[in-house]
């Protein structure tokens, strides 16, 4: 919230009153934008994107947040090339979640990153456009989204799986690949 005060004087073509005593007015933030922004905080937390913003200032203008025509929920989140390394939250908090924190989003793009875990769709329900391309997502990251049916997914170019010693195959012969954390 912000508080605002306010000293009011009345003027007419013979006269100027004195200053009225001062008027404070608070604005206050709705429980659904406080959730949003603890969401964001919190995947802020867990990435340390180094080239954002958002660690001061007002939310409305944090680097690449862009809300609805109210100003009051965030409709997309733009991330990309923000230095943003690890996992992004995969579930928020109580207060997040019973304020539906991002419950609006339609559009994420987290690209040209390094991150190795990435927020369940399931928790963004207008989620419609997902860009998590150039980043170190595994195939097991990659399987909840693609089973979400977000309209738009771009999920190409993820970091070459390393390993600690040189496979060989023969033809024909299946494999399996685990993640071992």
């Amino acid at each position: 919230s912000t508080t605002y005060y306010y000293r009011v004087r009345h003027v007419n073509t013979n006269s100027t009153s004195t200053q009225s005593n001062t008027i404070t007015t608070k604005t206050t933030v709705s429980a659904a934008t406080q959730a949003d922004s603890t969401a964001l905080r919190e995947i802020y937390a867990a990435i340390d994107p180094s080239t954002l913003n958002w660690e001061t200032g007002r939310l409305q203008e944090w680097t690449g947040v862009t809300f609805n025509t109210t100003r009051d929920r965030v409709v997309s989140v733009d991330i990309s090339n923000s230095n943003a390394t690890g996992e992004m939250p995969t579930s928020f908090s109580t207060s997040v979640t019973s304020n539906g924190g991002l419950s609006q989003l339609t559009s994420l793009n987290v690209s040209g990153n390094q991150l190795t875990g990435i927020t369940p769709p399931g928790n963004f329900p207008l989620l419609s456009d997902l860009n998590v391309s150039n980043n170190a997502l595994t195939f097991g990251d990659l399987e909840p989204l693609v089973a979400a049916n977000v309209a738009t997914l771009n999920y190409l170019n993820q970091a070459p799986i390393q390993f600690d010693r040189d496979l060989d195959f023969e033809e024909g012969e299946a494999i399996e690949v685990r993640n071992q954390t």
